[in-house]
């Protein structure tokens, strides 16, 4: 099922476009912006953080149980230590020049793992 793949990739974007929000907290609150972030707050913003990183994760390492059965479509699992390094930074860090490097990394693991899962699907 194409959805799986599909999810975990939107997933991923979606979380850097959270920690972008949650960098920006303060001023969106300020500047009376209505963020997801500033609804949830800093502590919910970065609960709904890592379940948007791992049910990303969860989907992938589904879709490869049921589709593909060789050692090569479970390269991305090469990017998961960095993905969950991710959020325990994001989860540690709560201050917004905290935040700064986070979303360059996170954009990061986004990408690394969807080129990896992206190869594995090929190689496969």
């Amino acid at each position: 099922m194409i959805l799986l793949p599909v999810t975990a990739c939107g997933l991923l974007s979606v979380a850097v476009l959270n920690v972008n929000n949650m960098r920006d907290i303060e001023n969106d609150i300020k500047a009376g912006k209505n963020t997801l972030a500033v609804r949830l707050g800093t502590k919910g913003a970065r609960k709904y953080h890592a379940a948007l990183i791992l049910i990303a994760i969860f989907c992938l390492i589904l879709f490869s149980l049921l589709y593909l059965h060789h050692w090569t479509g479970w390269l991305f699992l090469l990017a998961i230590p960095m993905l969950l390094n991710h959020i325990k930074r994001v989860i540690h860090d709560t201050t917004a020049l905290g935040m700064k490097p986070l979303l360059e990394n996170m954009v990061k693991a986004a990408l690394l793992t969807n080129i990896l899962f992206s190869v594995g699907l090929i190689l496969n």
